[in-house]
């Protein structure tokens, strides 16, 4: 596990699953869970799991942990944080995710950084559901002949790396 946040320590996960807000309203599917697994292994994690000083439970960060669990992490970063009252709390613990379904992904703009990106890079690190690159965006790539293919309609795309057969 990379980490890439700030975070006041590291709980073991067996320990996190019992902090889990109890009746939390905001639910995750398994796709979702498994997603999110994917782009922590890629990119490391960026945010902690948010624990209350008031309750002992997690407000924020419930499918992190369900992803830490998922990549048989046995740790995990967590940062705790202080609420006025139980009110606040809750508050905060629906805000989470209800905020963040209000917002939308510009794709067209993902798919401009595409040309940029090393041919190496793993499209999944972005956690996009069935991501599929957008060519109309692009000018037709010129191919060259991969120099380790004796097959001449074998062709690198200068672009993407990718091979393509192309017709003679």
């Amino acid at each position: 596990m990379k980490i890439f946040c700030q975070y006041h320590e590291l709980l073991k996960v067996a320990d996190l699953l019992l902090k889990q807000w109890p009746n939390n309203p905001n639910i995750h599917s398994e796709h979702s869970i498994q997603r999110q697994a994917t782009v922590m292994l890629l990119n490391g994690v960026r945010q902690p799991i948010v624990i209350s000083n008031l309750s002992h439970k997690i407000t924020k960060g419930h499918k992190r942990l369900k992803a830490a669990e998922l990549n048989q992490w046995t740790e995990f970063p967590v940062q705790y944080q202080d609420y006025e009252n139980e009110d606040r709390e809750k508050a905060d613990v629906a805000a989470d995710n209800a905020t963040s379904q209000e917002s939308s992904l510009n794709l067209s703009v993902v798919n401009s950084w595409i040309a940029d990106l090393d041919p190496t890079f793993d499209i999944e690190a972005f956690g996009i559901p069935n991501f599929a690159l957008d060519v109309s965006d692009f000018a037709e790539p010129t191919l060259k002949k991969n120099p380790q293919d004796k097959d001449a309609s074998l062709q690198t795309c200068p672009s993407c790396g990718v091979l393509i057969e192309t017709n003679r």
